[in-house]
């Protein structure tokens, strides 16, 4: 899961980043870094989420296994 997780925020902030910025070429300069600014907090982000989806899994892993 870790690994998902940080392929998916390779490719947002990486590929998936570039295509957005290619599609929105004729955009003014100020949308751009606006753009770029706000897909590169997303994937920042849904990096920190890594620990508690973790967290998530492991408690109901031990949950299940309880049962």
């Amino acid at each position: 899961v870790l690994h998902d997780i940080g392929v998916l925020v390779s490719e947002i902030t990486g590929e998936f980043l570039e295509k957005v910025l290619q599609l929105l070429a004729s955009c003014p300069a100020e949308v751009l870094a606006q753009v770029k600014k706000c897909i590169a907090q997303a994937g920042k982000q849904l990096g920190d989420l890594a620990p508690a989806v973790m967290d998530t899994m492991i408690d109901t892993l031990v949950e299940k296994s309880v049962e």
